[in-house]
């Protein structure tokens, strides 16, 4: 894993804010077909939105954690009821890479 100084999430923040959410997670909480579908997307995309429907603010966070452990990835930021994931693919072709600061 990988970490992310605060100048480099904030560029991740401001980047996520034009993207849509990829993935909503229920009530139910996080099944290994939605782990992989987010996995292939950010293989694709390196930043990925996903709505996490939980009932309340830990459960949210607890969900984003896992999901982030799980998919390898960086937790950069939750806000309501969203969390923006990042992780970086050297196989992209560098036009599609996210170039961090």
């Amino acid at each position: 894993m990988i970490d992310l100084t605060g100048k480099q999430k904030r560029f991740l923040r401001s980047q996520g804010r034009r993207l849509t959410a990829r993935a909503i997670i229920g009530r139910d909480g996080l099944s290994q077909g939605v782990i992989r579908t987010l996995g292939d997307h950010l293989d694709r995309h390196e930043l990925v939105k996903v709505r996490l429907n939980g009932p309340d603010r830990d459960t949210r966070k607890e969900t984003a954690g896992r999901l982030a452990r799980e998919t390898g990835s960086v937790l950069v930021t939750i806000v309501g009821h969203t969390a923006l994931l990042y992780r970086p693919n050297r196989d992209l072709p560098a036009s599609r890479q996210i170039h961090l600061p």
